[in-house]
């Protein structure tokens, strides 16, 4: 008599081949999920903390008068600020390792960001109406995978000095 109820060898090491298979697949989109999960994550905290420090650094600027701040860069230092004239305790831009608003230092509360110094500065110009227009760069990464962003905007500050006029 032949038995018909159990599986041939064939049949067993095939169901185990493509179990195998379906197994590995599985466990490597998981993987790659959570690796792409972290990096979202990562990458929406150093956007959220670059959010934050440059729209406060835009308001304190462009809310600055061109009569009552004078820029002070010292780049072997990586500090690059203005000084309020007659107040040289009221800075706003970076100063040995902190981020200044109106002589505060600027708290972002975000474990995994930190500020890379070395790529981050305030410059300026000033064009013939002495309008002065300030370029911040401001180079952020995470501790967690050392992933890196910069970020770059411009701003104007209130020009209130009059340009004298050249007599001819």
């Amino acid at each position: 008599m032949n038995n018909q109820r159990g599986l041939t060898l064939v049949e067993l090491l095939a169901a185990i081949i493509i179990s195998s298979f379906v197994l590995l697949f599985s466990t490597t989109l998981l993987i790659n999920s959570f690796k792409t999960q972290e990096k979202v994550t990562t990458e929406i905290a150093i956007r959220d903390a670059a959010d934050f420090i440059m729209s406060s650094l835009i308001k304190e600027i462009y809310t600055s008068k061109n009569s009552e701040f004078k820029f002070i860069e010292d780049p072997s230092h990586n500090n690059y600020y203005l000084e309020k004239i007659d107040d040289s305790s009221t800075i706003t831009g970076f100063k040995n390792g902190q981020i200044y608003l109106n002589g505060s230092t600027l708290q972002y509360n975000d474990a995994i960001v930190e500020v890379v110094w070395e790529k981050s500065e305030i410059g300026y110009t000033e064009d013939t109406n002495l309008n002065r227009t300030y370029t911040i760069m401001l180079t952020l990464q995470s501790t967690k995978n050392n992933f890196e962003k910069t970020f770059k905007t411009e701003v104007r500050s209130i020009n209130d000095l009059k340009k004298e006029e050249e007599e001819g």
